[in-house]
């Protein structure tokens, strides 16, 4: 199976900020590429927020079933940091950079976490709030074709643009489920997957 993947394209904005060039510096203030500029904002941070907003923002955030809560006491205790980022809520997850974005931000807290030398907890927040269903109902996958293929969820909640965490999908999905993972390439994972 072949699967053809281009370089990152873009306006040279995006170019130039990928490869770091000094022109776009000023505009975005730090270079992620920069340890120095990531102390710099750990050190902003510091000064602006102290354990009592720490809290506020531990007690903010659902922590999963089985996660290690023992991080998040550690992040109020020994004044750690959070790698946000977040998106409108997606069918199936909505696109792959949904999920790209949510393994970036924790593998740059690992890395923080190491260089800082502080709890640095990564935090992906999902806008539920969102009304948009024409957005959220939706998603498109490259199937073993190389095509992409749009799968949709028909909206049939009665009230005029709920916002999305109000709407129960339940097994209405299941026929879009099975859809994508018909177009999923065949692998070890396929059984966990598919049930």
């Amino acid at each position: 199976m072949e699967f053809i993947v281009g370089y990152p394209k873009g306006s040279p904005l995006v170019s130039d900020y990928l490869a770091n060039k000094d022109q776009v510096a000023d505009f975005f203030g730090r270079s992620f590429l920069s340890v120095g500029d990531f102390q710099s904002k750990a050190m902003e941070v510091d000064g602006r927020f102290g354990r009592a907003e720490r809290e506020l923002a531990a007690q903010a955030v659902l922590v999963p079933p089985g996660a290690d809560e023992a991080r998040l006491e550690a992040f109020v205790e020994k004044g750690g940091y959070m790698v946000t980022t977040g998106q409108q809520p997606g069918l199936l997850g909505g696109p792959l950079y949904n999920i790209y974005k949510a393994f970036t931000a924790a593998r740059l807290a690992a890395v923080l976490e190491e260089r800082l030398e502080k709890p640095v907890i990564p935090l992906f927040w999902v806008s539920s709030e969102d009304h948009d269903w024409d957005e959220a109902g939706h998603t498109e996958i490259i199937g073993v074709d190389n095509k992409i293929h749009r799968i949709e969820l028909e909206n049939v909640y009665s009230e005029t643009d709920p916002p999305i965490h109000r709407i129960q999908i339940g097994s209405a999905a299941q026929d879009q489920i099975d859809e994508f993972v018909q177009l999923l390439p065949d692998t070890e994972f396929s059984s966990d997957i598919s049930s």
